[in-house]
């Protein structure tokens, strides 16, 4: 699996297309590498 960092990477990277709606998304998509 990916690592948190390239999770953040990948997000980050897509952010100038999908805007605020990634920023709202990226605590989700991070949270199951916070519980671990």
């Amino acid at each position: 699996g990916a690592t948190r960092d390239e999770v953040t990477s990948a997000i980050l990277m897509g952010l100038p297309l999908a805007g605020s709606k990634v920023t709202q998304a990226l605590p989700l998509a991070l949270q199951p590498f916070d519980e671990n």
